[in-house]
């Protein structure tokens, strides 16, 4: 497989652009002649290059891909047919990558261009993806390594991402508040052919690994990941959720939760911006559903009255309730009100409570409108005090 096709747009970074950031460094080994090839082995992995720099940075990327894999799955592996990294500074792979992943049961191999060409992405989906099909066949045989699901895949190659480069986390958090998220039966049914945005499904993939191992018990978590791992029908995996994820209603609703109190839990304890507090509210203005043909219908405070007895319009508003309590907590006090009206508003929905709902509609819309008043005011402030500021400096810098 030509992990090329899982660049990541947005932290696609060449490898030669963040070796300085943020990777610490494994102490040189003792130089040697240019000519000499070097091996390195982990348990899992057998490394061979003439670059002792490139070597000892993809050793320890593929040491941690071990250890998030012992983390999952709750066991070490280790390997005496490992998979051979091939690293080379100037060979061009066939299709002109700078990283190419082969498995060809029983043997996986990587080959590696150590340029300037090389992005970060590949090299994590490599070393993951080859790692993941590795310990399926050997414990499963046949042919399940060809059909691991397609959000596992992603979910391990994230997972190395963010735990060589952890700083990409808060990030990742920030792009996946910005839009919304998939449902869980849309994860897990993650493929090739439907997946149109494939940064997105890394990132929804990402958090739905890390959310079913949170919200699990440590048993239930690695009978999911075998239940998975065996491509067992969604179906079926969707029902072993619903009897084991805690929490109270639908399965979706609970889901819904467990991923949004996930995601807030990592932006840390800081108030949010003013700028950010009005994305969220616009985005929390906006309720969607599938109908009967499966087409998504968009709603919003303008004609959400109207769809007041629609069932699946009720269970996404449920969610949405959930997540305006969970963002009181870090919302700009600016913008404060306006979200506890628009709660008020949506559980006034729910309640076919019609006095309430003009009420609520009507003092959010005011808040909101408010609010974005007194953060242009802000914003107006800050530009005249830098303009100020200029000209200051440009006259210290004449006398």
């Amino acid at each position: 497989m030509n992990v090329a096709l899982f660049a990541d747009s947005q932290l696609g970074k060449k490898v030669s652009e963040i070796i300085s950031e943020d990777i610490p460094q494994e102490k040189p080994q003792e130089l040697k002649p240019a000519d000499v090839i070097l091996t390195s082995n982990t348990s899992c992995f057998a490394i061979t290059s003439k670059n002792n720099e490139a070597m000892g940075l993809v050793r320890r990327y593929a040491m941690i891909s071990e250890e998030i894999f012992a983390e999952i799955f709750s066991t070490k592996f280790s390997f005496q047919n490992r998979i051979l990294v091939r690293i080379y500074d100037d060979k061009t792979n066939a299709d002109g990558s700078s990283c190419i992943a082969k498995f060809d049961a029983p043997n996986a191999y990587i080959n590696i261009v150590w340029d300037e060409n090389l992005i970060h992405s590949d090299l994590c989906m490599a070393l993951s993806d080859m790692l993941l099909k590795k310990i399926v066949f050997t414990y499963k045989g046949g042919v399940a390594h060809e059909k691991i699901p397609l959000w596992l895949g992603l979910a391990f190659a994230k997972s190395l991402e963010y735990n060589v480069r952890p700083n990409a986390i808060y990030n990742s958090v920030k792009e996946a508040m910005r839009s919304e998220p998939d449902s869980l039966e849309t994860i897990l049914r993650y493929d090739v052919k439907n997946v149109s945005n494939l940064q997105k499904a890394a990132l929804n993939s990402y958090w739905a690994l890390r959310v079913l191992q949170g919200v699990l018990p440590s048993a239930k978590f690695s009978e999911f990941m075998a239940i998975a791992i065996n491509s067992e029908e969604v179906s079926r995996q969707m029902e072993y959720l619903d009897v084991n994820m805690s929490g109270h209603g639908s399965l979706s609703l609970r889901w819904r939760n467990a991923t949004l109190g996930e995601l807030y839990s990592r932006m840390g304890g800081s108030m949010m911006t003013m700028e950010a507090s009005f994305a969220e509210i616009k985005r929390l203005l906006v309720i969607t559903y599938e109908n009967d043909e499966g087409v998504l219908i968009s709603v919003s405070d303008k004609d959400i009255w109207e769809h007041k007895d629609n069932r699946r319009l009720a269970v996404n508003m449920q969610a949405r309730i959930l997540e305006i309590k969970a963002l009181m907590l870090k919302i700009n006090s600016v913008y404060f009100d306006a979200l506890l009206e628009l709660g008020r508003m949506y559980q006034a929905v729910l309640d076919a409570d019609e006095d309430v709902f003009f009420e609520s509609k009507k003092a959010c819309l005011e808040d909101f409108s408010y609010a974005m008043k007194i953060e242009a005011k802000s914003k107006a402030l800050l530009n005249m005090d830098e303009d100020l500021l200029k000209k200051q400096d440009a006259s210290q810098n004449k006398n």
